[in-house]
């Protein structure tokens, strides 16, 4: 809903203050690139949003892909990118902590972005370059049906050779 001014989005407590965030490192980064006009700050602005949107989607896909990696070679287990939502990972998850499956309110990946959440969070202790707090990424809600779609991509039959390949992540990259 970023297209959209606050005030008009409907954002519930948690995402305003999101959407304030990033507004506020817009806004720095916009004075610091010193606009002349009201178009050019327009312009500026623009470009600040599609730049940190790209960096969060990035990071994510490079997050994926390195997980994917790291289960195929059995570095990471249970297994939750490899099999998605019929993941052994994700099952368990769901049997062992139902509660953090709705997050107190309807979660549409059914905590399958919360396990995400908490396995990159444990990954970040050895890799913070990769999964810890990277720019603005946190601050961008990634939606159901896209993170769906990337998982399952990403666990397609004909990319089962590319997990077990060193050059895979350099390419994703």
């Amino acid at each position: 809903r970023l297209s959209v001014e606050a005030r008009d989005a409907g954002l519930d407590e948690a995402h305003a203050r999101r959407r304030e965030r990033i507004e506020a490192w817009i806004d720095e980064h916009a004075r610091a690139d010193k606009p002349k006009n009201a178009k050019e700050l327009k312009a500026t602005k623009e470009r600040l949003l599609a730049q940190a949107e790209k960096e969060a989607a990035a990071t994510l896909i490079n997050r994926l892909v390195l997980l994917r990696q790291l289960e195929a070679a059995g570095l990471s287990l249970p297994r939750v990118v490899t099999g998605g939502w019929n993941s052994k990972g994700y099952r368990e998850f769901r049997e062992f902590a139902p509660a953090l499956c709705t997050n107190g309110t309807t979660d549409a990946t059914e905590g399958y972005a919360t396990l995400l959440g908490l396995v990159f969070d444990e990954l970040s202790a050895d890799l913070p370059g990769l999964y810890g707090d990277v720019g603005l990424t946190k601050l961008f809600a990634i939606p159901p049906a896209t993170l769906r779609e990337v998982i399952e991509r990403l666990d397609e039959p004909e990319l089962a050779s590319a997990w077990t390949d060193d050059t895979t992540l350099g390419w994703a990259y």
